[in-house]
């Protein structure tokens, strides 16, 4: 008797752990990246050099001839933030997450102005926006500066 209870209870024992895996560990992905400066130092690294080596390459571009590298380039920077700053905000500790969501939400106004075509509207839209937005720039860099050193990158 003893044994079978063994053998029922190491039944038990493994029908509870498939259930906690399939049931209870995909919860975790289920509410999202989790937000600290981890995550949120390791998404500026990963991301942002996506996006400067892009500007790079597209500088290099104009260097070399093609006079429109650039001008795309920097037709679809704010654009560009606006994606680098949705994918902090996702990530961003509560301290700095105020100040990325309301920079990411200029840098995609400021896109939605270029999409419209009228260069005027754009260059005031562009200043409206860099001076509402310096307060939260410069937070963000600082925060950024201070927290998001190599050894916590890796």
């Amino acid at each position: 008797m003893p044994q079978q209870r063994r053998h029922a209870l190491g039944w038990i024992a493994a029908i509870a752990a498939l259930l906690v895996v399939v049931f209870i560990v995909p919860w975790g992905s289920l509410f999202g990246p989790e937000r600290s400066v981890a995550s949120y130092c390791r998404v500026w690294q990963e991301e942002g050099t996506k996006l400067r080596d892009r500007q790079i390459a597209a500088r290099r571009q104009g260097e070399n001839g093609d006079i429109f590298a650039p001008i795309t380039a920097a037709m679809a920077g704010p654009g560009d933030l606006a994606a680098l700053f949705d994918k902090l905000d996702k990530v961003a500790p509560d301290e700095i997450e105020p100040d990325v969501k309301r920079y990411r939400d200029a840098m995609q106004e400021l896109a939605d102005s270029l999409k419209e075509g009228n260069l005027l509207n754009m260059l005031t839209k562009q200043m409206e926006i860099a001076a509402q937005t310096k307060g939260v720039e410069d937070r963000i860099n600082a925060w950024t500066q201070t927290n998001c050193t190599t050894s916590t990158t890796k």
